[in-house]
């Protein structure tokens, strides 16, 4: 229910917990060359964050000899372009946010919206079945498809 905040902290503490299993994940810790921290090891998606992907995409103007880049951000990506607009705004040409997320959302913030979004999905397949009568073997189900899922 997205207008349950218990249900929202739910998913909340699930999207933690997957973000730290992926975190520990053997295949995201690779040797550490020259280490001063004491470990043989560091964790790749320490260094993979938006700033180092605008970073990463200034690199990638330099190496193919662009002076400027154009930019087209959707949804996450405008996150990047906004960062890299803002680190490197002489080499910006062009500039396009397409549904751009604002700049200071929070993970509750995420989790609410995706939660939202969510159930609206849900409804919809649920109607949608409802309405499709018996071509959805879902909608015969007792107090119709709602109650079947």
């Amino acid at each position: 229910d997205d207008e349950d905040e218990e249900d929202t902290r739910g998913l909340l503490r699930l999207i933690k917990a997957r973000a730290h299993a992926c975190f520990n994940d053997p295949s995201f810790q690779l040797p550490a060359k020259n280490n001063k921290s004491g470990r043989d090891y560091f964790n790749s998606l320490q260094f993979s964050g938006t700033d180092e992907v605008a970073e990463d995409l200034d690199r990638f103007r330099r190496a193919i000899g662009a002076r400027k880049l154009s930019l087209h951000g959707i949804s996450y990506g405008t996150a990047i372009a906004m960062t890299y607009a803002t680190k490197f705004k002489d080499h910006v040409d062009k500039f396009v946010l397409n549904s751009p997320m604002p700049p200071t959302l929070s993970m509750f913030d995420i989790a609410w919206g995706a939660a939202q979004g969510n159930q609206l999905q849900y409804d919809n397949f649920a109607n949608a079945c409802d309405s499709a009568g018996a071509a959805c073997p879902l909608s015969t189900a007792p107090g119709g498809t709602g109650n079947a899922l």
